[in-house]
């Protein structure tokens, strides 16, 4: 089991401008949005969103989905990023024990990970120029199906560079 965290530039890269589409693979499962927010609300999902913004300052929040997954689901979407400091943090309901996130590199392969046996993962990037890549919530396991989850994409503030102190 791998549970990597890495800062990446280039193409390997994480933020979330808009998005590209997002489409739903094998497992994944509609939902009526009525019962979904009120599943997300009743599970803490909402909450621990909450949470995730306050604890990165001055964050920006860019996107924020939800949905719900069977076992072994998996839903993927295209994002068109641009330079900057991004998290993106996730969290599943009361009945799933193991969510991941993946992200994609222009050319297909893994370029970021975090499949940690927890059901909040979180990843970062630092973006050095613009670029489009994909992520996957993976729903690694769910005692009842489906279960609910949520992502959220944040960018973070830009530090500005320290001026020389003048004499």
């Amino acid at each position: 089991m791998r549970n990597r965290v890495t800062t990446l530039s280039l193409a390997a890269a994480l933020c979330l401008g808009p998005l590209a589409h997002a489409q739903q693979q094998p497992g994944a499962v509609p939902a009526d949005q009525a019962a979904l927010a009120q599943s997300l609300m009743d599970s803490g999902v909402e909450e621990h969103l909450r949470a995730v913004t306050a604890a990165v300052p001055g964050a920006v929040t860019l996107k924020t989905l939800r949905g719900r997954l069977a076992p072994a689901g998996v839903l993927s979407f295209t994002i068109d990023a641009d330079p900057g400091q991004y998290v993106i943090a996730a969290v599943c309901d009361a009945t799933c024990g193991d969510l991941d996130l993946r992200m994609l590199g222009p050319d297909g392969k893994v370029a970021m990970v975090n499949e940690g046996p927890d059901k909040f993962p979180v990843t970062e990037a630092n973006i050095t120029q613009k670029v489009s890549f994909t992520v996957e919530v993976v729903m690694k396991s769910c005692s009842k199906d489906p279960c609910a989850w949520g992502a959220r994409i944040l960018r973070k503030p830009q530090v500005a560079a320290a001026t020389p102190a003048r004499r």
